[in-house]
């Protein structure tokens, strides 16, 4: 891994969970777990019509340092957008994470 290539600042946040009457769990919020550098690769982009309404989605793929490893419940806010985590995949070879992440659309 290349340090010099960490140029982009990600934040990863952890869902609030609150429990309603019956006893079922509902995310509430989210709250900043860390802050880190990472690599960001833009990866696919795609029109989706959705019960007649089009939106953008495209995929992104964050790469950050191996000691920061988030769960894959976390989400990363990135240029004032939220991406879900689809999967993490660890490199111990080149001591990364590479975190790909599908663009939340709200």
């Amino acid at each position: 891994m290349r340090a010099g290539e960490l140029k982009d600042r990600i934040i990863v946040q952890t869902p609030s969970y609150t429990i309603d009457e019956y006893g079922a769990e509902h995310i509430s919020e989210y709250t900043d777990k860390y802050s880190v550098r990472a690599e960001v690769r833009y990866k696919e982009g795609n029109l989706v019509n959705d019960l007649g309404e089009i939106t953008n989605t495209y995929s992104v793929t964050f790469i950050t340092r191996i000691h920061y490893t988030p769960d894959e419940k976390d989400i990363i806010s990135y240029k004032n957008k939220k991406y879900r985590i689809l999967s993490i995949v660890p490199n111990r070879e080149k001591q990364l994470n590479e975190i790909k992440t599908a663009l939340i659309n709200e």
